[in-house]
C-alpha cells in the first residue's frame, strides 16, 4: 500500500521511508511475520532507493524475518518493539561519527597527554595553536545530508573539549531522514532545532507516558539520561539540530541494532 505521510509510532502503524519522494505506510498486519514480509516486498520495489542502502536494509529485514518465524511466542509480548525496530531498520540511515571506539580519536597521543597533565596550565600548553580551538562540523568525514549524519565534538574528535564536561553534536537530517531509536547511558541530551521541522519521540521508562514533540527553529526538547528517543525530519528540505550532552563520553546505544547481539535462546524464552 503506497500512501503519503504517516502516524505516530504508538498508534500501531509501521512507517517505512525508502527515499526522499517515496513514503511507505504499512498498516499493522495480523502477525509480525507478514509485516516484515511486506516491508521486504515494498523495499524491493523501490527502484530509486540507493543500491548500497537497499542491500544493507534487505539483509537486516531478512534477518528479522527469519528471527520472527522462529520465535512467534516472543512476538506476542514484544509487538511494540517489533514496530519500533522495523521502522528504524527500514528508514533512511543516519551516520554517527564521534561515538565509536578508538577509531574516531583524531589524536590519541594528545588526548593521553591531556589526561595525564598535572595542571590546567599544562593542558593549555598542549594546545598552543589557534586552530586547536576550532571545530568545524562540516569538515568531518561523515558530515552529510544524504541521508543524514550525527557529528560529535567531544574529546575524541576535538581534544580542546577535554575537562569541560560536554559533547556538542550537529544533527543533519536530509528530507524524511530518521535517526533510529537510541539512548545515552551517561548523559542527558538537549536538542535545539536550527533548520526545518523535526518530530521527536521519547520513552523514559515503564509506566511513563511516551512524549512526542515537533521542533521548529528556535525550539528545544530534552531527553533525560537513559531515555529511549528517536527523531525524523518531517519536511522535503534539510533539517539541522544542535545536540548538547552533559558528558564528554555520553555513550550511544542503538537499540534496534544491538537487540540481535543477545543470545537467540535467551530472547526466545523471554515470553
Amino acid at each position: 500500500m503506497l500512501l503519503r505521510g504517516w502516524g505516530p509510532i504508538l498508534t500501531g502503524i509501521l512507517v517505512i521511508k525508502a527515499t526522499q519522494t517515496v513514503h511507505f505506510e504499512i498498516i499493522e498486519q495480523t502477525s509480525a511475520v507478514s509485516t516484515i514480509t511486506s516491508i521486504a516486498d515494498q523495499l524491493s520495489q523501490a527502484t530509486n532507493f540507493p543500491a548500497t542502502s537497499h542491500d544493507l536494509l534487505t539483509a537486516h529485514i531478512e534477518l528479522l524475518r527469519d528471527f520472527f518465524h522462529q520465535r512467534s511466542s516472543f512476538l506476542s509480548t514484544m509487538k511494540y518493539l517489533v514496530r519500533l525496530f522495523a521502522m528504524a531498520l527500514a528508514s533512511s540511515t543516519v551516520h554517527v561519527y564521534g561515538t565509536a571506539p578508538n577509531t574516531d580519536i583524531v589524536n590519541p597521543e594528545l588526548v593521553a597527554k591531556l589526561r595525564m597533565a598535572a595542571t590546567a596550565r599544562d593542558r593549555a600548553n598542549l594546545l598552543p595553536n589557534h586552530e586547536d580551538w576550532v571545530f568545524d562540523f562540516r569538515k568531518q568525514k561523515d558530515y552529510t545530508y544524504s541521508p543524514g549524519s550525527v557529528v560529535n565534538a567531544n574529546v575524541a574528535s576535538f581534544p580542546a573539549a577535554f575537562g569541560n564536561g560536554l559533547t556538542i553534536a550537529m544533527l543533519s537530517l536530509g528530507p524524511c531522514a530518521m535517526l533510529s531509536p537510541h539512548m545515552h547511558p551517561r548523559a542527558a541530551n538537549w536538542v535545539t532545532a536550527v533548520e526545518g521541522t523535526t518530530k521527536t519521540w521519547m520513552i523514559q521508562e515503564n509506566g511513563v507516558k511516551p512524549i512526542e514533540t515537533v521542533l521548529t527553529p528556535g525550539q528545544m526538547t530534552i531527553f533525560p539520561v537513559g531515555s529511549l528517543h528517536t527523531m525524523q525530519n518531517m519536511g522535503c528540505g534539510n533539517a539541522t539540530l544542535i545536540s548538547t550532552l552533559d558528558n564528554e563520553d555520553p555513550g550511544t546505544l542503538q537499540l534496534a541494532n544491538q537487540l540481535f547481539n543477545l543470545p537467540s535462546d535467551m530472547v526466545s524464552k523471554t515470553a
